[in-house]
């Protein structure tokens, strides 16, 4: 086998192309993970870190997520890296932690997938239907979490594997929804806001300046659509379903005193 990747972000791009033909829904830059993959028939999920060499500090990246969620977690950790960059005994590591080194490399005669013709990656993903056994075991240890990670209503639009991606969180949505408001009705209000569950502080300081009618409109706004161009049409479009608040009646527009004054010159 040899190593096809000359950057992590390529590397995850493929494996997230073969995860999502194997049926998984991939969930980039999400809970601090570079990917969480979720089983759709039973929410199974897998957290994943990517690196280019398996190393102490992918090794930690991983072992810092089970001191910082409390209990929440993905079923499953794991460490995504080339198969010729895993041979140097920290793959035994790796196991005594009970983190799943997935490596990847160029296809060979013995592997097939129907409508496959990629990189492959080792251990197959767990599926549903098989049967419990002490090598699948050993293959896909599981963490047995409190709770499983908190997902978001959206797929994430963004790719794993940059050294400084661009992520969508709870607050990112609840700004996209936002966007979605001002887009469509020219204005957003305190009380869009409070429904959003969003601070208006930075917003009325920095980004958006009032309308005189009890409104804000854009001023320096940050472009939230162009940083999540699927979401943002998917969260606009999904309007009608979250925005289930009723908008104050628009105030008397205030009469400027400027314009006064020129009025009277």
């Amino acid at each position: 086998m040899r190593v096809l990747w000359e950057t992590e972000a390529a590397m995850v791009a493929e494996f997230t192309a073969w995860a999502q033909h194997k049926g998984w829904t991939v969930y980039a830059e999400w809970a601090e993970w570079d990917l969480v993959l979720v089983r759709p028939e039973d929410g199974f999920q897998i957290g994943v870190e990517a690196k280019l060499s398996l190393n102490a500090k992918v090794l930690c990246q991983v072992l810092a997520h089970r001191r910082d969620r409390a209990g929440e977690g993905p079923d499953c950790h794991a460490v995504l890296v080339p198969a010729l960059k895993s041979v140097n005994g920290l793959e035994i590591i790796a196991a005594e932690l009970g983190v799943t080194v997935i490596q990847g490399g160029s296809r060979n005669r013995y592997d097939y997938t129907p409508g496959w013709s990629g990189a492959v990656f080792r251990p197959a993903l767990p599926e549903l239907k098989d049967r419990p056994s002490a090598f699948r075991a050993e293959e896909w240890p599981q963490r047995c979490p409190d709770r499983r990670l908190c997902l978001p209503d959206y797929v994430p639009d963004v790719t794993g594997g940059h050294s400084a991606p661009v992520k969508l969180t709870q607050w990112k949505i609840a700004a996209l929804k936002a966007a979605a408001i001002i887009e469509t009705r020219g204005f957003i209000t305190r009380t869009d806001f409070k429904g959003l569950n969003l601070s208006p502080s930075r917003w009325t300081q920095f980004w958006l300046k009032s309308d005189g009618q009890g409104g804000w409109v854009p001023d320096a706004m940050p472009d939230f659509k162009a940083q999540h161009p699927v979401n943002y049409e998917q969260i606009k479009a999904d309007m009608p379903k979250w925005l289930t608040w009723q908008v104050p009646a628009r105030q008397p527009a205030l009469i400027q005193p400027e314009l006064i004054a020129g009025a009277t010159a």
